[in-house]
């Protein structure tokens, strides 16, 4: 399965840029305004760089003289000279602007007082500000009871769970942090007493985690199911409810979720819909999902479980690719769209955000908004949102010198 791009990851089309942008804070009172380089009335035709030019013109490298921009053709950025860019979109040069955070491949494109930073685009130099995304908690909890043997065109529904988990991990790798209870017992090799509660075998990473963290953890299920034995009885909420005061389980700082996967029902006498209330109602809140598995499920006691864990509904699966699919659209739910800032921003210094190289406009429902009225929490919206999560977008943030109306975060 490791021959699967990680949803989100810091590899190949799903580049996500976080923690590198980032710039300056202020700009120390400088009054850098390129606008005064050069001739100030205009006048002088030849130019070594755009801000010689008025008018909008750009200092054509070829004849050293001031053209208009749409004269100016270009493919890339080095093609455009001083303190000017490279407009993908129309293939022709434009001049840079102080503070308007422009693409660049070198200080060259940028106007005097700013850099071309580590993200591709000009700011001013001085203090950073970082930006991680929050990834989200979710504790697989797997049925292991005997039925799980039974086979579904030749292959025993345990063994499609585990591939579909397998492949869960690999999709996400970057941006879910996984954790693995199974049931009943806590034991993958042994089987315990009648009707046991299952509990916690993989703890998920807490806190602050970094990408070698998430991914030793699902190296650790993976292993973990690999040596998985099956075991009599189902105590789903015996089970949910050892997880609703498992303190290595939940995570204050980060959404927290539960996902259930059960080819039957309760058996045990418990109350499974009820410890799901419980769990919504957890500080911090715990939502539950609900996968049914086979056509020996109790659809009813499923549907409540799910709409009492705040979920609505629960997914009903037949086999291998129905599955897969369903736990793909539990991750893609789940999966954050929602960043953390070091610091908030300065109301007087320009903050952009860039996806796929295009800029987000601050919108709350399909561009980018504070989360938070601390403006210390980042969220992408809608279409925006949906991007980030295809795994496609290539997400940078600037923080550069300029003017942005900071609002309430919602």
């Amino acid at each position: 399965m490791r021959d699967l791009a990680p949803r989100g990851s810091i590899v190949g089309a799903a580049l996500l840029c976080v923690g590198m942008v980032l710039l300056q804070a202020s700009c120390n009172g400088k009054k850098n305004d390129p606008t005064t380089g050069g001739d100030p009335n205009g006048s002088d035709s030849s130019c070594t760089s755009t801000v010689q030019c008025t008018g909008g013109q750009v200092c054509d490298q070829s004849t050293n003289g001031c053209v208009a921009s749409s004269s100016a053709t270009c493919t890339a950025q080095d093609a455009c000279g001083a303190a000017a860019y490279c407009n993908t979109a129309t293939g022709t040069c434009q001049a840079s602007a102080y503070g308007a955070a422009n693409p660049c491949a070198s200080n060259e494109n940028c106007v005097d007082g700013e850099t071309c930073t580590s993200g591709g685009y000009c700011g001013c130099d001085g203090a950073q500000l970082s930006v991680v995304r929050v990834v989200p908690n979710v504790v697989i909890v797997l049925d292991r009871s005997t039925s799980m043997l039974e086979k579904i065109n030749g292959v025993t529904k345990e063994s499609i769970a585990i591939t579909a988990i397998d492949t869960l991990l690999a999709h996400y790798t970057q941006t879910i942090g996984f954790g693995l209870t199974i049931y009943s017992g806590t034991s993958p090799t042994a089987c315990p007493a009648k009707c046991t509660a299952g509990g916690v075998v993989v703890a998920p990473a807490l806190g602050s985690v970094s990408s070698a963290d998430l991914a030793s953890k699902n190296s650790t299920i993976e292993n973990t199911l690999g040596s998985l034995t099956t075991c009599d009885w189902t105590p789903i909420g015996a089970t949910l409810n050892a997880l609703l005061h498992s303190a290595s389980a939940w995570d204050t700082s980060r959404p927290n979720y539960v996902l259930l996967l059960t080819d039957g029902e309760e058996n045990c006498g418990g109350d499974p819909a009820s410890v799901a209330t419980s769990l919504r109602n957890h500080s911090p809140p715990i939502k539950t999902y609900v996968v049914g598995f086979g056509s020996q499920v109790n659809p009813t006691q499923l549907t409540s479980i799910a709409t009492n864990g705040g979920t609505s509904s629960y997914y009903n699966a037949s086999d291998a690719a129905t599955l897969s699919a369903d736990f793909e659209a539990i991750a893609g739910t789940v999966a954050s769209c929602n960043f953390t800032l070091s610091s908030a921003p300065s109301s007087s210094v320009a903050f952009s955000v860039y996806e796929n190289g295009a800029l987000v406009p601050q919108d709350a429902t399909n561009g980018w908004s504070f989360s938070n009225d601390a403006h210390t929490g980042l969220q992408l919206n809608g279409t925006s949102c949906d991007t980030l999560k295809s795994g496609t977008a290539n997400l940078s943030v600037v923080y550069g010198c300029g003017t942005v109306t900071v609002v309430t975060g919602t």
